[in-house]
């Protein structure tokens, strides 16, 4: 993360970031993530994804609860929890 920061003189003025996050039982640490992300100075050019690998736990209600949250974050789920499905 603060490589990237460092980088954003770096980065085209019109391009966009997609930052993909597949998660698996991330309930402890996606929230925190996701707030990292937002507080970053490309926040506002950057798409967050966060795509469910199949989980045990509450990170589905808190992705969809950021997803709602936040315009740049996104939920996909996967009710196969097919691994390819989160990655890609």
């Amino acid at each position: 993360m603060e490589e990237l920061l460092k980088e954003k003189e770096n980065i085209p003025k019109n391009s966009e970031i997609l930052v993909v996050i597949p998660t698996l039982n991330e309930e402890r640490h996606l929230e925190g993530l996701v707030n990292k992300l937002l507080v970053s100075c490309i926040y506002d050019r950057m798409h967050i994804a966060i795509i469910d690998g199949g989980r045990k736990d509450n990170t589905k209600q808190i992705a969809k609860t950021l997803a709602q949250k936040y315009k740049n974050d996104t939920y996909h789920d996967n009710p196969k929890k097919i691994k390819a499905n989160a990655v890609n």
